[in-house]
């Protein structure tokens, strides 16, 4: 299982989407109020002991996201299902996207505040790249099954 490459692109691609459940996505500031954090499960204050406004859907959305690409991790000797959980994978990826997008749509017309991107807001693009290496890599397992086949 670890020997192959598409292993090694979903455990990173799994440890980088994972730092999303713990750290800020989106920082909000306002100088006229204070500053906020969007988290996966809410949107809070700096200092993270208020809650402004639940986002559940998008924790659910990051939970799923996680769990698929766990999936896929130990699917190694079913290819073809790995190859699809994978695809399904990045399109739930790109879909955060939106969603955060939203939330920070709401969140700062809500709060009156202007959204600016912290280094953690690039992870669920780092983690889609893990994810399409790893795409690639189990559909060239794939094509060179096929193709030895194809030899006997």
């Amino acid at each position: 299982m670890i020997q192959r490459i598409q292993t090694i692109w979903l455990l990173l691609s799994l440890a980088s989407w994972g730092l999303l459940f713990f750290s800020p996505i989106i920082g909000f500031a306002s100088p006229d109020s204070g500053a906020w954090m969007l988290y996966a499960e809410a949107i809070k204050t700096a200092t993270g002991k208020e809650t402004v406004m639940q986002t559940i859907p998008l924790l659910v959305l990051f939970g799923v996201v996680q769990t698929l690409v766990l999936i896929s991790l130990f699917l190694y000797k079913r290819r073809v299902l790995q190859l699809r959980i994978t695809l399904y994978t990045m399109i739930l990826q790109l879909f955060s996207y939106a969603l955060i997008g939203l939330y920070v749509y709401q969140g700062s017309r809500m709060l009156n505040a202007g959204a600016g991107l912290l280094f953690m807001s690039i992870i669920p693009a780092v983690s889609f790249v893990f994810s399409f290496l790893a795409f690639r890599a189990i559909r060239r397992d794939i094509l060179l099954l096929k193709m030895v086949d194809r030899l006997r």
